[in-house]
């Protein structure tokens, strides 16, 4: 029995043994295949690397693919309601804008059958060129832009000068190859206009602010905010009906006017060659209207009795 232990015992010890011989073998071997590795050619393990990459390409190609797609069908779920709201707004907008078309087409046949009753002289706007402002809208003691179109280009002193369709100020300077044109903005800016929805005349004056004010309104007048302003023609250097903007009301009750454009953004602008039919403004400008009266040595301008009874 005492034999059988000794022999168990031992084979235990030699399985133990043998183990452990088998591990410092295996780490042997191990750090040789290292340094092996680290001292031969890695070219071989390049090659098989590529080759791994190319094999395992179109999977993770087809993978990353197939993933895109999913994220592409839950942004397209996700952004479903708010195409279907703005389909909704534009639908709606549509029938609007198609409302206007009518009325308008309606107020434009109006108009012409009027003009035609009354057999009215049409003004045309069809001659204009676009040019580039120079310069910004200036500063606080000056509200002027430069423009490089000048004389030569048929630019003329009074010429209205519009942005975006809408009435922004008159030439004042004319040169060869630029002009100035003076903003309604302007303190120095005075410009005949109406009212549109009563007719009610007054002048758009500059006040080097943002707004421009009307003053010399009819006494005991009241308009209302959001009324649209535009030139009367009065006077032949501007057309009549160029729109400005809107009338609005402060604390103190004074009229002013906003444009319907921001003065500050204007880049690319229209003059209006423009003058009025029947109206030479060249020819009234060079002739002397006013002539001083020329003094008669034989004539008493004051003569008659006095109060004293004098006789002059």
């Amino acid at each position: 029995m005492n034999q059988k232990r000794k022999f168990e015992n031992k084979k235990v010890f030699l399985i133990n043994n043998a183990g452990q011989k088998s591990l410092y073998i295996g780490l042997l071997v191990l750090t040789f295949l290292i340094l092996f590795i680290g001292k031969a050619d890695l070219a071989f393990v390049n090659r098989v690397s590529i080759i791994i990459s190319d094999l395992s390409a179109p999977a993770i190609s087809s993978i990353s693919k197939q993933t895109k797609i999913i994220g592409n069908s839950f942004n397209y779920l996700k952004n479903t309601t708010s195409i279907r709201e703005e389909n909704k707004n534009l639908f709606t907008e549509n029938i609007r804008l198609k409302k206007f078309e009518i009325l308008s087409k309606i107020y434009e046949n109006e108009n012409i059958l009027l003009k035609n009753q009354l057999n009215l002289i049409p003004q045309n706007y069809n001659n204009f060129i676009t040019v580039k402002a120079i310069n910004a809208p200036g500063n606080i003691f000056s509200h002027s832009l430069l423009l490089n179109a000048g004389r030569k280009d048929g630019v003329e002193k009074g010429n209205a000068v519009l942005f975006n369709g809408v009435f922004i100020g008159q030439i004042i300077r004319v040169g060869e190859n630029s002009s100035r044109v003076l903003l309604i903005s302007d303190v120095n800016s005075m410009i005949p206009v109406v009212v549109s929805n009563n007719r009610i005349p007054s002048i758009l004056t500059g006040e080097n602010l943002i707004l421009p004010s009307l003053k010399f309104l009819p006494n005991n007048v009241k308009l209302t905010d959001g009324s649209v302003v535009q030139t009367s023609g009065h006077g032949g250097l501007l057309p009549s009906g160029l729109p400005i903007g809107t009338v609005v009301q402060n604390a103190s009750e004074r009229y002013f006017v906003k444009p319907s454009i921001d003065l500050n953004l204007i880049d690319y602008v229209q003059i209006l060659l423009w003058q009025a039919e029947g109206i030479n403004l060249k020819k009234r400008n060079s002739e002397i209207l006013y002539k001083p009266v020329s003094p008669e040595k034989d004539i008493k301008l004051f003569e008659g009795v006095t109060s004293r009874g004098n006789i002059n």
